[in-house]
């Protein structure tokens, strides 16, 4: 719920903003939404999360 709810914030925020765009690491993110870095793996895997990409070694979350 939290994930979905981050989501829909984000958008707000995105549509209000156009320009600014934050980029968090797995464990700012986690964090920074009270949520464990294993909750965010899973939630790639299956899909439901927000938007990210991956870099070597690394994933990021706009």
């Amino acid at each position: 719920m939290k994930i979905l709810v981050y989501y829909y914030n984000m958008k707000i925020i995105s549509e209000l903003f156009p320009n600014v765009t934050t980029h968090f690491d797995q464990l700012q993110f986690a964090a920074r939404w009270g949520l464990s870095p294993k909750t965010l793996e899973r939630c790639r895997v299956n899909g439901i999360n927000p938007k990210f990409t991956r870099l070597p070694g690394k994933v990021i979350y706009r």
